[in-house]
């Protein structure tokens, strides 16, 4: 299928001289030619000196040389791609002509498509790979699909108070792929900063026993936001619940 389109000509139809083996015809560059004999191309065509390759260059074949494409003429004329280059050389035609041309285009829009086709298979990343080898039942990590509208608004709207590892879970997707759309979208750009006031909420909440989920949606952030910045302004760590169970 692929082949047929790529060799579709863009004129024609290129209708073969009416002459019989033995007469003779003009050709382009080697002047008066007799026939030795016809092709067996798709357009057949007379050949001289008895060679099926060596055909006469006459009639419509001028024609064809000037807009097709190389590909095109070497298969619907049966002859080699050199050829054809110095036939277009020898006319003065551009190898970009028009037939060139379209047959680019077509090439990309094909290999664009195949690439769009493959993607799925091709995307899975190591850490995909890794996600989906400590947990084969999680498809999120095996497939890729495209991120939709409606998934880039929950993260706009949740990326700074709902931890990843959750919006995974609801989007059906890895944490490793929130991260990458967020930075994506450069949500990870408009963090706000930190004022005073948040820091004595903060350490307030803290200290009473608040949940870092709570606190995450007081401030209107993350709780890897909040749990930095206990870091950073030198709160103490509570002890751990289970070692206080001991």
């Amino acid at each position: 299928m692929r082949t047929n389109v790529l060799n579709t000509l863009i004129g024609g139809p290129y209708r073969s001289p009416e002459v019989k083996p033995g007469e003779w015809l003009i050709d382009e560059i080697n002047g008066a030619v007799q026939v030795a004999g016809w092709t067996d191309a798709p357009i057949p065509w007379p050949c001289k000196n008895n060679v099926k390759s060596n055909l006469i260059l006459c009639g419509d074949l001028i024609e064809a040389v000037k807009v097709e494409s190389a590909a095109a003429i070497s298969y619907h004329f049966g002859v080699g791609y050199v050829t054809v280059r110095a036939w277009q050389k020898s006319l003065g035609v551009d190898r970009n002509n028009n037939g060139t041309r379209r047959l680019y285009h077509i090439l990309k829009t094909i290999q664009s498509t195949e690439k769009e086709m493959n993607k799925p298979e091709r995307v899975m990343s190591g850490m995909r790979v890794h996600a989906w080898i400590k947990n084969p039942s999680d498809d999120s990590a095996k497939t890729w699909r495209k991120w939709e509208q409606w998934e880039d608004d929950y993260l706009r709207e949740n990326h700074l108070t709902v931890p990843y590892k959750i919006i995974a879970k609801r989007l059906k997707r890895t944490p490793s792929s929130i991260t990458s759309r967020v930075k994506y979208l450069k949500l990870d750009k408009k963090m706000k900063k930190w004022s005073a006031k948040d820091d004595e909420m903060l350490s307030f909440m803290y200290l009473e026993g608040k949940t870092m989920q709570s606190i995450a949606e007081k401030l209107g952030r993350s709780c890897c936001a909040i749990n930095q910045r206990i870091d950073n302004i030198g709160l103490p760590r509570k002890q751990n619940s289970k070692k206080n169970n001991i």
